[in-house]
């Protein structure tokens, strides 16, 4: 029986992504109805809801932080969300339970705003970086195709420290599988790895029910062929699957989406 725990919370979407609370209730009911994944596994999930208080950010990342740092590890943590300042509390217990982990982000926008209080899901990652929580050198952006000019300076500055960024033009050129091997090689070398989804990195005509619906992303094959890949590490111990938007979903595809991630990820180190 593997744990996932849930984090139904859009209050760090400063009002943008609201419905994303509704995610993991969702995602949840349409992986119950699922039987064997990919790997012809079926795993027995457990829930775990963390109580969160929408008039209260800071509240509801505190008691994310103190859900994961209670963790055993003994299987990875899988956390559903919510918006994707989740992720800051979340990485932030990981961090302190694994010194010098690092974390490979797959999403349409950087998140690399200028620093809001608490951090929501537009800056959480560069809060991360800003705090020393995460090292430039351990972070990895993936299939990102949409940058404020903020954002790109930002990114420009962190990656002359070590920061990966595989937007999509570089993914396009360069092809999945040389991203692959890249992100392996850096990822092999941290103590444990993390690893979260925003489901808006892929393209929204196979998940339209997201925030801010950019074109142009991975395929669904595209992203599930890049996981499987990195679930060949030996080290990740923790995944998060974050923006689905259910009451702008089209035809329940960006929630099935998301549980067919969650089947997938549930299959690692069995």
């Amino acid at each position: 029986m593997v744990k996932v725990f849930l984090a139904p919370l859009s209050a760090g979407s400063l009002g943008k992504s609201v419905g994303t609370e509704m995610a993991p209730d969702e995602i949840m009911r349409v992986l119950s109805a699922r039987f064997l994944n990919e790997s012809g596994l079926g795993v027995q999930t457990q829930e775990a809801v963390i109580d969160m208080d929408p008039a209260n950010l800071e509240a509801s990342h505190e008691a994310i932080f103190e859900a994961v740092k209670g963790h055993s590890f003994r299987d990875p943590l899988f956390l559903l969300g919510g918006d994707h300042s989740v992720t800051y509390p979340s990485f932030r217990a990981f961090q302190e339970r694994f010194p010098g982990s690092g974390l490979i982000v797959f999403d349409a926008h950087p998140d690399l705003q200028e620093n809001f209080k608490p951090p929501s899901h537009e800056d959480y990652l560069r809060v991360l970086i800003e705090e020393g929580i995460l090292a430039p050198e351990r972070a990895v952006l993936v299939g990102v195709r949409s940058f404020s000019s903020q954002e790109k300076e930002f990114a420009e500055s962190k990656k002359r420290q070590g920061m990966t960024v595989l937007d999509m033009k570089t993914l396009a050129s360069d092809g999945l599988w040389d991203a692959c091997d890249l992100i392996m090689e850096k990822a092999r070398s941290w103590p444990r790895a993390y690893i979260s989804i925003d489901v808006d990195v892929v393209d929204p005509s196979m998940a339209p029910g997201v925030a801010y619906p950019e074109p142009a992303g991975l395929t669904s094959r595209e992203l599930l062929t890049v996981l499987h890949r990195l679930l060949k590490l030996p080290n990740i111990a923790a995944f998060d699957i974050v923006e689905a938007v259910p009451s702008k979903d089209v035809a329940g595809l960006t929630v099935s989406l998301a549980a067919k991630i969650l089947h997938e990820l549930l299959s690692y180190g069995r």
